[in-house]
């Protein structure tokens, strides 16, 4: 307890005199102090209006919009409102990690309620206990976790399940205000039941500020979302983006474990991870290459990094991403941060945990509570620390007191022991009591002596934390039995009831008496070293290594292998489970990574989850099948797009190849004036390819941009130079044939007409659409207003530019300008497709098959009409461009992407020769342009070598040749490192 004000000398260890040298350069939008004056959903909503349509949240089975996750919301909040009545009050949670599970948080905080999230994975008693000390009203949980809340709801309180419940646009018209309550996180108690800690909404909005000024997180920015959200760390994660606009991508690791966590970042294009720095080792200890670039910002917490943390960012991310190391306890979740980059140079055995964010005083209390610049317990003044302990008044006084930096703020003795830095930035030390942190989980040793004191057959007990390897700690807990001693298995299935799985010890170690100090208080230092996953009379030594079952083939000797790596043995038993040997969550899923890397099908290694032993999981390797090859939506609508490019360049080149062929299929005159409309489909200068062209844009690159403007707008200018690299190859094969003397520049600029310079402008021209978007924040309305001034300049120029006398420069202009299908036409395409590539990223996991082909028959539908009373022709270069045909061209498009998405849409139950192949389509979707200007080339040798005498067989032989070869390799090195076959 402080029990001297700080002096003017002492004052300076809680100064904010100090802060991080290096930081986050990207723009972002500051979170300021006053905005915190409000309640947190009229800061969700308000990011709601601004971005409907943006990605909010994508749980790998479903991706909901902000508008849509507003919705989800809406229907909760009203169904809470109709069956639990207004008013304040606490609701339950019981959701899986899941989208439905943010949007549960959001429905009770709609409905001017305290939501309390509970742990499915948690044993029933400890459910039960939270639910009556918390008062609950009602609980609110997922249909898979229906049967459990109504088992403990024990037919007292309501059942509200959220997969019957529809969205609802309007939102109830409940008012919070800035103090009302926004949740009730339990943590470890030490009476040996769990204590809850209130927040409410001007304390989440400060955390929220701190962390997006300090982070400059923005709109553009892709969330990871690990720990559970009953751990204060999904705080910074969960709201961190959806109160920024920035889009939330869910992973359980107990379920999905770490393994190909690289693949799903470069998948979702991560660039804020957030995790304990255990499942940061663990996941990049098997990379073998650097994680996506997209990646900006790795953030650890929950339990102490080191200096090797730096060192795997240097070596698995980009130079310019930043280590954030930081430090909060669920009182204060977001108080001191450390920025570090892979060229930090860090002395000693422990990271720092850096500086006070904003708002925010950190002190050193030594023993006797006065202020220290030596190592002291940490304590955090701040306006906004926790409002307390629920119901726990004592404790309450006790841990939050009156504060030497004024009255408006209250000081936090956290227990946690910590040093000052020359730097000015804090080392953490250690606990001063027996509060712990497991994997990221803070624990009470006492509530764990406490359960097990509780079993009829144990007499005393004392838990300690051990090392059992550098970098990882064990629970071991110690017991004096009241007979004859207790069998581990027996106290782990006891615990397992009471606890979560991270509060259960790994080993146990019998005691006849347990050893004393002097003054009658246990000395922990006397106790034993463990005999991991074994049970150990402490006053004997013996050898338990006879006993063990010793592996027979060479795969059980492999899986022996990982698992005693991962569980820190020199031996283990091969008809022992994980679990018997003293696994938890963590190493279980560190061995089932490692399994799966030795070549075991994932769905046998996950044996090692149902208690299999190694045996069993040899053996069952051979009976049971691979896992059938499946995509996630977005890696679905990744293929829709491409494969729809693929499809179209495949057909420009047959058209081209084939000239004319397509078109003697059909000799009526009525058809054939229709299929002359219809074939310029089959080319990169129609409307159609510039839609696909756009909706790449949009789909891809935008994206990109609101994250990094200036490396996407590098990115955007590189391709222009390659494409431009392209056009002058072709054009000085062109040149070549028709025999250019070097001084005419007429002829050179009738000759360097390409249709790739249309795109080559646009790419030139996309970041300066990108830059005009951003700024308006109405991405749709900006579209829309370019398109009409596209259209409008199209008009001036062409009125400027309609003398065919002109020529030279003045020709290429015309033909690169007001040609029927040039630039500024072609940019309305363009911006058209980037509409519908931004709306195909916010619903990519919606099923827009049926859409797409009923949208495609109606603006065809449309198109055809207007043509046919138009008695329109396809032939005139400079006629006006027709509406009719954007209607045609854009409706086939996407009829033919709907056809596509259907066939998507059952990948899983596809030959996989059918999957392989549309793989390969996708592939050439994405060589679009270097394949196309290939294929020019290939059509300028076949002139060549013509006009040098070659026979004409052999003059298209060689270069066809030569593009397929070329092609089949190009193709066939980037479907293996797309595909890994």
């Amino acid at each position: 307890m402080l029990t001297e004000p700080l002096t003017s000398q002492n004052r300076e260890v809680g100064r904010e005199n100090s802060r991080n040298t290096i930081g986050p350069t990207n723009d972002f939008i500051p979170f300021t102090r006053p905005e915190i004056e409000q309640p947190l959903t009229t800061r969700f909503s308000s990011q709601v209006g601004r971005s409907p349509n943006s990605l909010a949240i994508n749980d790998g089975r479903v991706a909901w919009s902000y508008g849509e996750l507003d919705k989800q919301a809406n229907g909760i909040a009203n169904t809470i409102i109709s069956q639990l009545g207004p008013g304040e009050g606490r609701v339950a949670l019981l959701f899986e990690q899941s989208a439905a599970m943010v949007a549960g948080m959001l429905g009770v905080l709609k409905a001017g309620k305290t939501y309390v999230p509970l742990d499915p994975l948690h044993p029933k008693q400890r459910l039960q206990f939270i639910l009556q000390d918390a008062d609950i009203g009602g609980i609110v949980c997922s249909d898979t976790c229906l049967s459990l809340a109504k088992v403990c709801a024990d037919e007292v309180l309501p059942v509200i399940g959220t997969g019957q419940i529809s969205p609802a646009t309007a939102a109830p018209t409940i008012v919070r205000n800035p103090d009302t309550e926004t949740y009730v996180l339990y943590t470890s108690g030490s009476t040996g039941q769990p204590k809850g800690v209130l927040q409410c909404d001007r304390n989440v909005l400060h955390f929220i500020s701190a962390y997006t000024n300090a982070l400059h997180l923005n709109a553009g920015d892709r969330l990871s979302l690990f720990p559970s959200y009953g751990f204060d760390a999904s705080v910074m994660d969960i709201y961190g983006a959806l109160l920024n606009g920035a889009s939330l991508y869910v992973r359980d690791l107990r379920g999905l474990g770490m393994d190909r966590l690289d693949g799903w970042l470069q998948e979702h294009e991560i660039t804020v991870w957030h995790s304990t720095p255990t499942v940061f080792r663990v996941s990049t200890s098997g990379w073998t290459h650097r994680a996506p670039s997209s990646v900006r910002l790795v953030v650890l917490g929950g339990e102490e990094a080191v200096p090797e943390d730096v060192a795997l960012l240097g070596k698995h991310f980009d130079s310019d991403c930043l280590l954030v190391n930081g430090f909060g306890p669920t009182e204060s979740t977001v108080t001191l941060q450390y920025f570090a980059n892979a060229k930090s140079k860090v002395s000693g055995v422990r990271l720092p945990i850096g500086f006070p964010v904003e708002a925010t005083h950190v002190i050193l209390l030594d023993e006797h509570g006065k202020a220290t610049d030596q190592v002291g317990e940490i304590a955090i003044s701040s306006p906004h620390v926790a409002l307390g302990y629920l119901k726990r008044p004592e404790l309450t006084a006790q841990r939050f007191v009156a504060s030497p930096f004024g009255a408006s703020e209250r000081l936090y003795q956290t227990g946690d022991l910590a040093r000052l830095r020359p730097d000015g930035s804090f080392e953490y030390v250690g606990r001063i009591d027996n509060q712990i942190k497991i994997r990221g989980f803070r624990v009470e040793l006492a509530e764990i002596e406490a359960v097990l004191r509780s079993h009829t057959d144990v007499r005393d007990a004392v838990v300690m934390a051990r090392q059992y390897a550098p970098g990882s700690t064990r629970l071991v807990a110690y017991l004096v039995a009241k007979q004859d001693g207790v069998e581990p298995i027996n106290l782990q299935s006891f615990l397992s009831q009471r606890l979560p799985d991270y509060m259960i010890p790994s080993a146990f170690v019998n005691l006849k008496v347990m050893p004393l100090t002097t003054n009658g208080k246990v000395d922990r230092h006397s106790l034993p070293e463990p005999h991991w996953g074994m049970l150990r009379d402490g006053d004997q030594s013996a050898d338990f290594s006879s006993k063990q079952v010793a592996p027979l083939t060479q795969r059980e000797s492999e899986i022996a292998a990982i698992w005693q790596q991962a569980l820190g043995l020199k031996n283990v038993d091969v008809d022992k489970s994980f679990d018997a040997l003293g696994g938890d969550s963590l190493s279980t899923i560190v061995a089932l990574v490692h399994m799966t890397r030795l070549g075991i099908p994932q769905d046998v290694a996950r044996g090692i989850f149902q208690a299999r032993t190694i045996r069993e999981i040899a053996r069952g390797e051979g009976a049971q099948p691979c896992s059938p090859k499946t995509l996630s939506a977005e890696k679905k609508a990744n293929l829709l797009i491409n494969i729809a490019r693929g499809a179209l360049l495949a057909l420009i080149i047959t058209d081209h190849w084939f000239i004319g062929t397509l078109n003697k299929f059909i000799s009526a005159s009525d058809a054939e004036r229709i299929w002359q409309a219809m074939s310029p489909l089959f080319s990169v200068e129609c409307p159609g390819f510039a839609f696909i062209f756009g909706v790449g844009l949009g789909y891809f690159y935008y994206p990109k941009y609101e994250r990094e403007p200036a490396r996407t707008a590098r990115l955007i200018r590189w391709g222009a130079m390659l494409l431009l690299g392209g056009i002058f190859l072709d054009t000085a094969a062109v040149l070549a044939a028709d025999g250019w003397n070097g001084t005419d520049l007429t002829f050179f600029f009738t000759h360097f007409y390409s249709i790739l310079l249309y795109y080559l402008l646009a790419l030139l021209t996309a970041p300066l659409w990108f830059r005009l978007i951003h700024k308006s924040h109405r991405r749709y309305l900006a579209c829309i207003g370019l398109i009409i001034a596209n259209y409008v300049i199209f008009r001036i120029c062409r009125h400027f530019l309609s003398d065919s006398t002109q020529v030279g420069i003045f020709e290429l202009a015309r033909i690169m300008l007001v040609a029927k299908y040039a630039y500024f036409s072609l940019s309305m395409g363009v911006l058209a497709g980037i509409m519908a590539g931004f709306y195909f990223k916010s619903h990519y996991a919606d099923d827009l098959s049926l859409r797409m082909i009923s949208a495609g028959f109606l603006s065809a539908g449309v198109g055809g009409f207007m043509f046919y009373l138009e008695g329109a022709t396809f032939d005139p270069l400079y006629a006006n461009v027709d509406l009719w045909r954007w209607a045609v061209y854009i409706g086939m498009i996407l009829i033919m992407s709907g056809v596509i998405s259907l066939v998507l849409k059952r990948f899983e139950g596809l030959p996989g020769i059918v999957q392989s192949g549309l793989q390969i389509i996708a592939v050439l979707g994405q060589l679009i342009f270097p394949i196309y200007v290939a294929h020019e080339l290939v059509l300028r040798g076949e002139t060549l070598l013509g006009m040098g005498g070659m026979p004409k067989a052999v003059a298209m032989a060689i270069p066809f040749g030569l593009f397929f070869v070329g092609v089949s390799w190009m193709s066939a090195r980037l479907y293996r490192l797309y595909y890994g076959r």
